[in-house]
């Protein structure tokens, strides 16, 4: 009966064993699929984020996020155990949030973000971001800030 089948569409969204599990799991990738459009259309890419991360679409949502601007909420998601997103995406949000503070001029969160980006390139990072923060002084405060960083100027 209708009471005992909930529908949506005409399609049956009840579990109803392996071939009836695939339908009901095909139905809410496409519901969150919809959702997502509809929510970056409408100027909240947080809750489309939100709609794949419900159906496991991990790095869907970082890259809607991404698109969005929303580089604090991808990073969050970046850091959240269990949270399956591709590792150079990952190290791309961290350069760009650790970039993001250097311009703010909190030089210490920004080198603790370029660390997550793996050994080399964050120490690729840190060393860009010193010289540039020593253009224009003199010598003495250059050769200072290497000290008190240390690492070696160029």
């Amino acid at each position: 009966s209708a009471a005992e089948s909930p529908t949506r569409g005409g399609l049956n969204i009840r579990n109803t064993g392996a071939a009836g599990g695939d339908v009901d799991m095909n139905l809410r990738k496409q519901m969150a699929w919809d959702l997502s459009i509809k929510h970056m259309g409408d100027g909240r890419p947080v809750l489309a984020a939100a709609c794949q991360l419900a159906i496991g679409q991990d790095g869907v949502a970082l890259k809607l996020l991404l698109q969005a601007h929303e580089l604090e909420a991808a990073a969050l998601l970046c850091v959240v155990p269990g949270c399956k997103v591709d590792d150079i995406d990952a190290q791309r949000v961290h350069e760009m949030v650790g970039i993001r503070l250097e311009q703010a001029g909190m030089c210490d969160l920004a080198k603790e973000a370029f660390d997550r980006c793996g050994e080399s390139k964050a120490k690729e990072l840190y060393e860009m971001m010193v010289f540039r923060m020593t253009s224009g002084l003199q010598e003495f405060e250059v050769n200072e800030i290497y000290a008190q960083r240390a690492i070696n100027p160029p």
